[in-house]
């Protein structure tokens, strides 16, 4: 189905609010919103060899050494799941990722 941008924004609002901005599902819109898939095999985000895969994973990684020594525990990074961003001053990745408890 065809919706107005009205109701397009709306979804996507109501999405965001529900998942904090980590599960959109961009399949319906056919506006452009300020919430976007991140492309992993891209080179948008990387100047260097690298992709947007290997940024996340590195931004993944850090978030959660922090997450592992604030709450003592010893989660393992797996993979990346799936990945959103948005501008802002800068740009905001939301990104879902699997762990592992060892």
């Amino acid at each position: 189905p065809e919706y107005t941008p009205e109701q397009e924004l709306a979804y996507m609002e109501k999405q965001v609010n529900e998942s904090d901005g980590f599960d959109i599902d961009f399949k319906l819109n056919r506006c452009v919103f300020n919430y976007h898939p991140a492309n992993l095999d891209s080179h948008e985000f990387e100047d260097g060899p690298g992709n947007a895969e290997d940024l996340l994973k590195r931004l993944s990684q850090k978030s959660l050494d922090d997450y592992n020594k604030k709450n003592e525990t010893k989660f393992e990074f797996v993979k990346i799941r799936g990945a959103n961003f948005h501008w802002a001053t800068a740009i905001m990745f939301l990104i879902t990722f699997e762990v592992k408890d060892p």
